[in-house]
């Protein structure tokens, strides 16, 4: 019934073919297919061929008499079927039908075929002629090659610097690294604090001065929150000078021998001290009752509860009675007022003396000369008178005539004059003890030259 249906007098009914008309026409076919091959009579509008099938290319259908797409598909080229496709870097995949010229090129390609890339730095380049119509992000305009200040790296890629570098200057565009850093920074991006014992510009280029316990100086300035003894604030790099010492040069050197600088970090004097001085510093004056070179010296007998000069060892407040002034070691020896006028009355009588009888001998020389001569004239007649005496001897100086009268000093009278006062040195000098003293000045002086020494001057 149904075979009967799709037959019409021994054709097939529209839109079906075949032996027995079971088979049904292309759906692109108009006004039915052959029987035997199914072929359409014609196709609709936009289809093409015995089966109305455009080629696959083709976009809204093709010419129903020859086929020829009415449209490419997209990434397709040609002017019948469209069977080209478009070059891959077409923006779009999208090319002219005519040549498969792309419609328009990425940013980084460019050319009729989008075949030549551009500039790397290139944010977008002219289709034809290549040139750089805009850089990529932190490029510099036109060339697109080299980074702009703050950003290192090369075309197309540019990265960040990190860090600060000196005065806010860009880093290295090559590298990335601060060609300077500021006072107090190190490091390639100069973001490392000095340390070790450095500071200031350059990355750190100066030396900390000695700071106390060896802590780290300010990195910008250099200053030490305390300084080690011996060295001026803030730097702590100049010994201390001008006789000062210690925390902060703030304390004065004692008396050191020769005027010679302390040790500025402890005030010790290397040289010594000075005589009259003592202690580690040098700024103790010797103990009372001595003085001198490491005050080894005890002092003479000065007066009751005082004390003699730390350095040359004078008292102070005079000697006690008896002794002689500056250092009170020697024994005064009082002497009668008379002595000086007497010894020099009888000095002066002595040289009377003498000169008399010089005057004397010569006169007597002289007769003795001239008798001498007289007797080699004629011999001597001996007078009557004198014979049978004893001549007189030739060999007397004196004759009894010739005679003067020497005045002795009498040992008495020596012991009347008045002796000057003079000093003996006592070698063992006492303390100011009163007892000890008012029995030193009880003793006579002393009975041989061990004990002491007397000297009587005359004047």
């Amino acid at each position: 019934m149904m075979d009967n249906e799709k037959r019409i007098s021994g054709l097939c009914k529209e839109g079906f073919y075949g032996l027995d008309c079971s088979s049904p026409c292309d759906t692109n076919c108009e006004g039915g297919c052959n029987r035997n091959g199914g072929h359409c009579t014609r196709c609709k509008s936009g289809f093409f061929g015995s089966t109305c099938i455009c080629h696959a290319n083709c976009e809204g259908g093709c010419d129903n008499t020859n086929g020829d797409c009415t449209n490419c598909k997209v990434g397709y080229w040609g002017i019948n079927h469209c069977q080209q496709s478009c070059p891959a870097n077409c923006a779009g995949n999208t090319c002219r039908r005519d040549d498969g010229r792309c419609d328009a090129c990425p940013d980084e390609w460019h050319g009729m075929f989008c075949n030549m890339s551009c500039t790397p730095g290139c944010g977008q380049c002219d289709q034809d002629s290549g040139s750089c119509n805009a850089c990529a992000d932190n490029l510099i305009f036109p060339e697109c090659t080299d980074c702009v200040d703050g950003y290192f790296g090369s075309a197309p890629t540019c990265s960040m610097c990190s860090g600060t570098c000196d005065n806010n200057t860009p880093c290295n565009k090559t590298t990335g690294h601060c060609d300077e850093c500021p006072p107090g920074k190190k490091g390639d991006s100069c973001n490392e604090e000095c340390s070790g014992g450095q500071y200031g510009p350059s990355r750190c280029s100066l030396p900390c001065g000695q700071c106390e316990d060896g802590q780290q100086c300010h990195p910008v300035t250099g200053h030490c929150v305390r300084c080690q003894p011996g060295v001026y604030p803030p730097l702590c790099d100049e010994t201390c000078d001008d006789n000062t010492y210690g925390q902060n040069c703030s304390e004065s050197c004692g008396q050191c021998k020769g005027g010679q600088p302390c040790n500025t970090a402890t005030g010790s004097c290397t040289t010594g001290c000075e005589p009259g001085y003592t202690g580690e510093l040098c700024n103790d004056k010797c103990q009372p009752g001595f003085y001198g070179e490491g005050c080894s010296k005890a002092c003479g007998y000065c007066q009751v509860n005082t004390t003699c000069h730390h350095q040359d060892g004078h008292c102070l407040a005079g000697c006690v009675s008896g002794f002689a002034e500056p250092l009170c070691l020697q024994v005064q020896v009082k002497q009668e007022s008379w002595v000086v006028p007497v010894v020099g009355s009888l000095a002066a009588a002595l040289l009377i003396t003498i000169g008399v009888v010089a005057i004397m001998c010569w006169c007597r020389r002289s007769r003795e000369d001239i008798a001498e001569n007289d007797q080699r004239v004629a011999p001597p007649v001996e007078p009557e008178s004198t014979q049978g005496r004893d001549r007189p001897s030739s060999a007397s100086p004196i004759s009894d005539a010739d005679t003067t009268v020497y005045e002795i000093i009498d040992k008495d009278d020596a012991e009347k004059m008045h002796v000057q006062e003079n000093t003996y040195e006592s070698p063992h000098p006492y303390s100011n003890d009163d007892a000890d003293r008012a029995l030193y000045m009880q003793l006579s002086p002393p009975a041989s030259d061990d004990a002491s020494k007397v000297n009587i001057e005359l004047s």
